[in-house]
Order: C-alpha cells, then structure tokens, then sequence
C-alpha cells in the first residue's frame, strides 16, 4: 500500500523535487482507484465508491505506511510559490477529479460541488487522523458524505 497521500506530500517534501512529489502522488491516487474499484466489485451488494472510501481511508491511516510517512515530519508547510506547493495543488486537483468521477458514476446531480465537500472529508479525515492519531475520524467522515450523498441526488445503492 502507498504510504503517500495527497494531503501529506507535504510532510514527506524535504530535499525532493515537485517531479517525485507528483509521481508518488499520482501512484498513491491509481492505487487508491484500483482498491476502490476492486472493493466495490468484490462486495455481494454493490455499494457506492465513495462510501468504500472511507473504509480504505481508515486502513490506509491505520497502516504502518502511513505511520511511517510521519516519523520525522515537519509540519511547515512551503511558501505558496515553491515547487513543493505547485506539486501539492496538483495533486490535490488529480484526487478532486477522482472524487468528481466517482460522484459522475453515482448519479449526482452536481458531481463538481459534491465531490468538493468529499474532498474536504477527505483531507479532513486525514488532518484529524494525523493530530488525534485516530485512524477511526473516517467513520465521522463516512456518515457526513452519506449525508451529502443523499443531498446530491445519488442513485447508487448504498448511497
């Protein structure tokens, strides 16, 4: 499992370049792509890809990977004009364009502004994971983007 995620590039940026920041960013969204897509063909009752997120976000917090990511970390984050930040915002965009594409396939009637509000889930979930060390924040997560699923009109079953 990809032990980088989007939202902590930045933490594991120190001495490298915005190439090798958005490669491991670009890895860690096709891995989280191709385990969603696997999670959601493999349950017997199709469920919702953004509801199986948060699932493989709570294990990917809880995972030695990401623990790992963390010792030694600094919490600076980059001038908004460095390449690091640059790097970040990408691959924050590419991890939007997921949540959109997921949002698109489950039938929401403004995927763009639902995929936003994950995407803040997300990246919150991940932030809380990081101060509280309590992979489990994604469960409050979980219930919110269901909430917001039903908002958006889903009509996937599990939504």
């Amino acid at each position: 499992m990809y032990a980088l995620g989007p939202a902590l590039l930045v933490f594991a940026a120190r001495g490298a370049g915005p190439n090798v920041l958005t490669s491991a960013g670009e890895r860690w969204l096709h891995w989280l792509s191709a385990e969603l897509t696997r999670r959601a063909n493999a349950t017997p009752v199709p469920e919702s890809s953004l509801l199986v997120l948060w699932d493989v976000l709570e294990e990917w917090l809880d995972s030695e990977g990401f623990q790992s990511t963390l010792i030694g970390g600094s919490a600076e984050l980059p001038d908004p004009y460095h390449p690091v930040h640059t790097a970040v915002s990408a691959n924050r965009e590419l991890l939007r364009r997921l949540l959109e594409r997921l949002a698109t396939e489950a039938g929401a009637a403004d995927p763009h502004g639902l995929a936003y509000q994950l995407q803040l889930l997300f990246e919150g979930a991940v932030v809380g994971a990081l101060i509280d060390g309590r992979p489990q924040v994604t469960r409050v997560a979980r219930h919110l983007a269901r909430l917001a699923l039903e908002t958006s009109g889903c009509t996937s079953s599990g939504a």
